[in-house]
């Protein structure tokens, strides 16, 4: 079972990515469950979600303390260092930052993938949108889920216009999750 933790801000997507993730695996022949944790619902307020994909039925209901990925939708989450709490050696890190991959990954004791999101999210969305990109790296890094089934759930979650440019956002994402692997 690979069990996801998302932490941004609310407004970011945090959500409708957990939401997507466990779309995509579902369309993928997987199980899965997501579920969000909201805080004071408030714009920019602190924000997590959980999602977990597996090959068979899913019957744990709990938070997840140590996640397989961390995904981080804004860098300013990681004042709290709480927020890292559970990572293993194997564990993937996946945080939106300016910051260069070498530079970023020296601090941390697990795989890490550092990726400007929001430059990305302007240059093909025209706005920093960063949930779509951020799947792509996930998909990218980790495979835990097709690429073709993540492609079938944007088309039915957004228009079409909006479903062509989160596509080729997430494609972006995953070259950058696929960069760090291999």
């Amino acid at each position: 079972m690979y069990e996801i933790r998302l932490h941004g801000l609310g407004g970011e997507g945090v959500v409708k990515l957990s939401e997507m993730i466990g779309k995509a695996a579902t369309a993928s022949g997987r199980w899965a469950h997501s579920f969000p944790f909201f805080g004071t619902e408030v714009r920019g307020a602190s924000v997590k979600a959980f999602t977990r994909v597996d090959d068979k039925p899913i019957t744990i209901k709990s938070y997840i303390y140590e996640p397989d990925v961390l995904i981080i939708t804004n860098e300013l989450q990681l004042q709290d260092q709480s927020i890292l709490s559970g990572l293993k050696d194997d564990s993937w890190l996946i945080v939106n930052t300016a910051m260069e991959q070498e530079e970023f990954a020296k601090d941390f004791g697990c795989h890490v993938i550092a990726v400007n999101a929001t430059a990305i999210g302007y240059e093909i969305i025209g706005k920093p949108i960063v949930n779509t990109i951020l799947l792509g790296v996930l998909i990218g890094a980790t495979n835990i889920i097709s690429l073709e089934s993540a492609i079938e759930v944007l088309k039915h979650e957004f228009n079409e216009k909006l479903s062509s440019v989160n596509i080729e956002a997430m494609k972006k994402g995953y070259e950058e999750g696929k960069k760090v692997t291999q």
